[in-house]
């Protein structure tokens, strides 16, 4: 799959693949299978891009946008629980440091960008 993603061309050897892209926990998130669904929704948001900094920073941008109502996408606030999925966060809109650093590196693997905290 990362010989597909024009961004990455053949920077990216099989163990930084299995280390960094393919472990869906970032840090002691629970489990859950968000890559299919975070590929899709990150298509519109890194066509065209050329490089991986091109599409981190596509990302972040996306992830800090405002939306219709005014609000961000995501917001920083107090969390209860400090181990959310992923698709919580999104949903809720709103997390500590670590949940919005967990959504944004799941975000980065999720387009075959190696990340970790």
């Amino acid at each position: 799959m990362h010989e597909a993603l024009p961004y990455l061309g053949k920077k990216l050897d099989d163990e930084l693949w299995r280390d960094w892209v393919l472990p869906y926990r970032v840090l002691e998130d629970d489990l859950e299978l968000w890559r299919k669904d975070f590929y899709e929704q990150m298509q519109p948001v890194v066509q065209g891009k050329k490089t991986t900094k091109e599409v981190a920073t596509a990302i972040h941008a996306w992830l800090w946008e405002k939306q219709a109502d005014g609000e961000f996408r995501v917001k920083w606030g107090p969390v209860e629980n400090r181990t959310k999925r992923l698709s919580h966060i999104l949903k809720s809109r709103t997390g500590g440091c670590a949940e919005l650093t967990m959504l944004y590196v799941a975000f980065l693997r999720s387009v075959g960008i190696p990340a970790r905290v």
